[in-house]
């Protein structure tokens, strides 16, 4: 069972920060170092950060003077020591399968990439990935060429970081490249070096079980 890393990153979530740790520690797949990165909240996010790691060894919490989500992606993936790295919003939340699903049959793997919902509105809607003509597998060689059109097609995969596991030592070369003053699509940044890194890629979809989900 290979250690995964996830990343937080927290600014004034108050509101779902508590959920969004939750269902972390809830996973199935319970192999897992969790980063909270507080980005200087002014509410009390550090504080129900602080509360739920003092009862899970598992979570670190990491306090930071806001400087914005770059700088505090980078501090929290400058922590990680699993082979494997995900990240959740703070606003978002995950269902309990949803890594169990992500790791399976990993050996040799370099992305994971997943569907998800959104949730607006207390209305629960499927973002289904699968749906954008790319179908579910495992991609390489020629294949990749699919992937990476795909991630960068406005009809094609979301090229962002929360809906998928990552290796964990290409995440890292990554976003070192990337200055910290970048606020807008620094996921789609990351993700798509990552991408063009990985050998091998695998699209997944569990249908009810460990679904990633947004809220807004």
């Amino acid at each position: 069972m290979q250690l995964l890393s996830v990343v937080v990153p927290v600014y004034n979530s108050e509101e779902t920060i508590e959920r969004c740790i939750k269902s972390i520690i809830r996973q199935t797949y319970d192999k897992l170092e969790i980063m909270i990165v507080d980005d200087g909240s002014t509410d009390q996010s550090y504080e129900i950060s602080k509360r739920l790691a003092d009862n899970d060894t598992r979570i670190k919490v990491l306090k930071r003077e806001h400087l914005g989500v770059m700088p505090a992606r980078k501090a929290g993936v400058s922590q990680a020591s699993g082979e494997y790295i995900a990240f959740v919003d703070s606003d978002d939340w995950i269902e309990d399968t949803y890594f169990e699903h992500m790791m399976e049959d990993i050996e040799g793997i370099d992305v994971v990439i997943t569907e998800h919902y959104v949730v607006e509105q207390n209305e629960r809607q499927k973002d289904d990935i699968f749906q954008r003509h790319i179908e579910e597998g495992v991609y390489s060689g020629n294949g990749m060429k699919e992937v990476l059109q795909k991630a960068v097609s406005p009809n094609g995969i979301d090229c962002c970081l929360w809906n998928r596991v990552c290796r964990t030592s290409f995440v890292k070369s990554s976003v070192n490249r990337i200055p910290d003053a970048v606020y807008l699509m620094e996921d789609y940044a990351i993700s798509v070096q990552v991408l063009l890194m990985a050998d091998k890629v695998r699209i997944c979809n569990k249908g009810g079980g460990g679904l990633s989900l947004s809220y807004k």
